[in-house]
């Protein structure tokens, strides 16, 4: 008895500081739409001038944000970024690639200066990111010989930075930049050829964002 009379303080200390936690807790929705800059071009072959690159595209995503401190969140959330592509020969598009779908599922810590409840909130965040790709597939890769191109998912690693402005209570608007980099490896099916690809992506969105 002597035991449960000792620790029913630590219990209902334990208990409290739960619930203020969960009170002061705070959730975030957003909804993005982007747009989506390949940050390097690839240079195949030195002497020839053969490069792959990517053009700009755009894309969407969501994410949820969760705040137990004023200052730190814990994003996750998934975007859609397209681009297309092509390989190029001395500065000329000489075969089209397709479309490049990549598919961030993203983990990130976010720090934020000014507190996350005032009107403004910038911030600062880095994290990882499980990204998946679809196939290259064009007409110009078949008559190639070169067929599909398989792009194995891959670990990437991302910096963001962005800013809310509180519209109400519950609603914010939002603009956001992240960098990711990451380099898979394609296989040609017509050739069974592996090649790592730069996939590195510049992604600036627009957000509109609910609280809970």
């Amino acid at each position: 008895m002597r035991s449960l009379s000792a620790a029913a303080p630590v219990l209902a200390l334990l208990l409290a500081s739960q619930s203020a936690t969960a009170q002061h807790r705070k959730v975030e929705l957003t909804l993005w739409g982007s747009w989506v800059h390949p940050s390097q071009t690839q240079t195949f072959d030195e002497e020839s001038g053969t490069t792959i690159d990517f053009d700009n595209g755009g894309g969407a995503g969501v994410t949820v944000n969760v705040h137990d401190h004023d200052l730190i969140s814990v994003e996750v959330g998934g975007f859609w970024w397209r681009t297309v592509g092509g390989i190029g020969y001395q500065g000329q598009r000489i075969l089209d690639l397709g479309a490049l779908d990549r598919y961030p599922v993203l983990l990130e810590a976010q720090f934020h200066p000014l507190g996350s409840s005032g009107p403004v909130d910038p911030y600062l965040g880095a994290g990882g990111a499980w990204v998946f790709f679809s196939k290259l597939r064009s007409g110009d890769l078949d008559q190639a010989g070169i067929g599909s191109i398989d792009v194995k998912s891959k670990l990437g690693f991302l910096g963001n930075v962005g800013v809310a402005v509180r519209v109400t209570d519950t609603f914010s608007l939002v603009a956001d930049g992240r960098y990711l980099v990451v380099k898979p490896t394609g296989t040609a099916s017509g050739t069974g050829v592996e090649n790592e690809i730069k996939a590195n992506t510049i992604a600036i969105s627009g957000g509109a964002r609910l609280r809970f």
